[in-house]
C-alpha cells in the first residue's frame, strides 16, 4: 500500500508539471505580441516654437507587409513619423522610426497623450494574419518657451557629440541639464557651460596628443573656477556634470582614449593671474537664459 501511494503521488506531481508547462506554453499566454516598440513609452518635454527629432525602433518576429503607422488624432497636430508605411516580409527585422516633433509658436500649453499604432492597411479583401504589437504611446507636455533647445532624447545618444541644434558648442541636452540643475545659479551655468565646451572638444580630438595638454590645463583651470564659485561642493558638482556628459558607451570610450594621452606626463599648475583670466572668460557662456 505505502508504494501505491507514493506511485500515485508522483504521477500526479507529474501531471501538476505538465499542466503548468501546457499553460504556460498556450496561445492565450502568448499574446504580449509579434512586433514591439523600443522604448515602449515616449516622454517629450517640448517648448512653443520648436522642433525635435526622437528615433525609436520597432523590432518583428515575422515579416511586416502592407502596413501603415498612424499616428493618433489628438497628437496628430504637432507629430509626423517617417516612413509611415511598411511593407517588408523580412522576419526578425528591427525598423528605425523616426517621429518628427514640431510644436507651433502658438500651441496651448500643456499636455497631450496619445499613440502610434501600427495597422495593416484596409485595402485588401483577404484579411491575413499580420504581427500584433501594443501602440507605442506618447505624452507630449508642451510648455512655454523658455529659449533653450529641445531635448534631443535618444537621438542626441546616437553619435559621438551628440546635437547641438543652436550652434554654441554645448549639446542640447547638455545645456538643458544646466540650466535646469541650477536654475537660479549664475555663475555655476557658466562654469559648467565653459566646461562643456572642453569636454566637447575633448571627444572630438580624444586621438590627438597634440592638443591633449592644453586642453587638459583648460579643464583644471575650469575646475578652479569651480572650486571658487562653490568651493567644497563643486566635486559633487563636477562628479554629477562628469556623469550627465559621458553618458553614453562610446563618449565614456573616447574619453578614456583622451586620458591615455596623459598617461607619464607631468604638468603644472596654472598661476593665479591664467585662472584668473580664465574665469573671467566664463562670464561670457551662458548654458541658457539668464534671470532679470
Amino acid at each position: 500500500m505505502k508504494k501505491l501511494k507514493m506511485s500515485f503521488s508522483t504521477r500526479m506531481i507529474t501531471i501538476s508539471i505538465l499542466a503548468i508547462i501546457l499553460f504556460i506554453s498556450s496561445p492565450a499566454m502568448a499574446k504580449s505580441g509579434d512586433a514591439k516598440w523600443d522604448p515602449k513609452r515616449l516622454e517629450i518635454e517640448q517648448g512653443q516654437g520648436t522642433q525635435s527629432t526622437q528615433i525609436v525602433s520597432l523590432k518583428s518576429k515575422k515579416g511586416l507587409k502592407n502596413m501603415v503607422l498612424q499616428v493618433s488624432p489628438e497628437l496628430q497636430p504637432f507629430i509626423s513619423i517617417s516612413p509611415e508605411e511598411i511593407d517588408n516580409g523580412q522576419k526578425n527585422q528591427i525598423i528605425e522610426i523616426q517621429i518628427m516633433i514640431d510644436v507651433p509658436e502658438d500651441a496651448s500649453i500643456g499636455e497631450y497623450k496619445g499613440a502610434i499604432k501600427l495597422k495593416k492597411k484596409k485595402k485588401e479583401k483577404e484579411e491575413k494574419k499580420h504581427p500584433k504589437t501594443k501602440p507605442l504611446k506618447i505624452n507630449l507636455t508642451i510648455t512655454e518657451n523658455d529659449g533653450l533647445p529641445p531635448d534631443p532624447g535618444e537621438a542626441g545618444k546616437e553619435t559621438l557629440l551628440g546635437i547641438d541644434s543652436d550652434n554654441d558648442g554645448v549639446r542640447d541636452d547638455i545645456q538643458r541639464y544646466i540650466h535646469y540643475t541650477y536654475p537660479d545659479e549664475e555663475q555655476v551655468r557658466n562654469a559648467l557651460s565653459k566646461r562643456a565646451v572642453i569636454y566637447q572638444e575633448i571627444l572630438s580630438r580624444s586621438n590627438e596628443p597634440e592638443t591633449a595638454e592644453k586642453l587638459a590645463g583648460e579643464v583644471y583651470c575650469s575646475t578652479e573656477c569651480l572650486f571658487n564659485i562653490k568651493k567644497m561642493a563643486s566635486m559633487d558638482i563636477s562628479a554629477a556634470f562628469k556623469a550627465e556628459f559621458l553618458n553614453t558607451e562610446e563618449r565614456t570610450f573616447a574619453w578614456i582614449d583622451f586620458n591615455k594621452l596623459l598617461a607619464g606626463k607631468v604638468f603644472f599648475s596654472p598661476s593665479d593671474e591664467e585662472i584668473e583670466n580664465c574665469c573671467a572668460s566664463e562670464t561670457e557662456v551662458t548654458g541658457g537664459t539668464d534671470e532679470n
